[in-house]
């Protein structure tokens, strides 16, 4: 009801989630691709968007610099909850390790992936 009759819906649920199966929805609005997920109730969990690196919060570029001070970030995703404050995903490339790594807006991060970087000529 929310957004009304959007064209090119998309839709896939996430399974691995014990109990909590979650839909995503991914639509283009305004020309910018937006991923609405929602609980099996019709509920809304959150909206995300992938945003420019330049756009994400002063908090939480300084916060990554800080913690990563070799680390480049490569993407980032930003995630509003319906009922927290906003979350920002981001892939961040060390000479070492890739992560996802997890920011608030108040910069405060938690590693959720990490991976050794792969070396072109290894």
């Amino acid at each position: 009801k929310q957004y009304g009759n959007l064209v090119n819906v998309s839709w896939s649920v996430v399974d691995d989630l014990s109990d909590v199966h979650i839909t995503i929805a991914t639509f283009t609005e305004n020309a910018e691709e937006k991923e609405v997920y929602y609980y099996d109730d019709g509920e809304i969990l959150g909206i995300g968007k992938n945003i420019r690196r330049d756009l994400l919060p002063e908090n939480v570029v300084k916060s990554i610099n800080s913690r990563f001070n070799a680390g480049i970030i490569q993407t980032a995703y930003e995630f509003k909850e319906r009922s927290s404050a906003t979350k920002y995903f981001v892939r961040v490339i060390t000479p070492k390790h890739t992560m996802l790594v997890s920011a608030n807006e108040f910069g405060e991060t938690k590693i959720y992936q990490k991976e050794k970087t792969k070396r072109f000529f290894e």
